[in-house]
């Protein structure tokens, strides 16, 4: 009986310590498309980020693309930015207003190491 108790006992002991590990999570090194937090345009870069509400031109695609409905005309953006050792990011916007059918846009944005 003592030697069933004992046994039990190591192995409720084993799960629990298993359990608990498994259970420990942790982020050192899990970066994936930090690019994507990179901000874009220098309206939106003067107000630290705090751009989202005001958004309207061509970078509003980035930002929140509802602001895209307060672009009446055409609008380009472009920024090209030189990042950490030979990383470029680029950002490209395009905005057609048209009228009674609302507005059209176009982003691309890249990151090329080299």
């Amino acid at each position: 009986m003592r030697r069933l108790i004992r046994l039990l006992l190591i192995v409720v002991m084993t799960m629990t310590g298993l359990s608990l590990q498994a259970q420990e999570v942790t982020k050192v090194g899990t970066t994936a498309a930090k690019f994507l937090s990179i901000p874009v345009g220098a309206r939106a870069l003067a107000m630290g980020g705090a751009y989202t509400a005001l958004a309207n031109d061509a970078s509003a695609i980035y930002w929140n693309p509802g602001g895209l409905a307060q672009v009446s005309n055409r609008e380009v953006f472009f920024m090209h930015s030189e990042w950490l050792a030979d990383i470029n990011f680029d950002h490209f916007a395009l905005a057609l207003g048209s009228g009674n059918m609302g507005t059209f846009g176009l982003s691309i944005t890249a990151m090329t190491i080299g």
